[in-house]
């Protein structure tokens, strides 16, 4: 299944707020074990303390493995990187910003309603000091049409 995507975004966090838009290329098909989904997404975003516009590179790959006695649970592993693709007067650094990798177990519970359990490792590329954070997570993501994989 292709999808394709292009919305805006603005989001106000205190004492700022940013506003944005992106486009994203979705695709997701069974390959010979279980599912795979591919996501190639571009975020353009400003800034109010700031008068550049940021440009961000992103790639999502994700797969599962249902489990043979229990096709509703699956081995889960992903990855997604963000690179910036310019430097910004409000402190976006051109260069690799950020990187998520999970692997955990998931429990689908319709077409829509998927649990994921597992292990984060998320790295994080600041102009100090670089950041990586382990985290435990669950996390329960309600989808709304059909779904191949997710």
């Amino acid at each position: 299944m292709i999808v394709l995507w292009r919305a805006f975004s603005f989001c106000e966090f205190l004492p700022m707020s940013n506003t944005g838009i992106w486009q994203q290329y979705e695709w997701s098909g069974p390959p010979f074990l279980g599912a795979f989904t591919s996501r190639t997404r571009l975020e353009e975003c400003r800034q109010e303390n700031g008068s550049d516009t940021g440009v961000r590179f992103c790639e999502f790959h994700k797969s599962n493995w249902p489990f043979a006695f229990r096709p509703a649970s699956s081995h889960m592993v992903w990855d997604e990187m963000f690179v910036n693709l310019v430097s910004t007067d409000w402190g976006a650094r051109q260069g690799l910003d950020q990187n998520r990798g999970f692997a955990g177990i998931g429990y689908r519970w319709t077409p829509q309603i998927l649990t994921e359990v597992g292990y984060l490792n998320q790295f994080i590329n600041t102009a100090n000091t670089d950041r990586m954070n382990h985290i435990r997570v669950a996390v329960t993501d309600a989808i709304a049409g059909d779904v191949v994989a997710r």
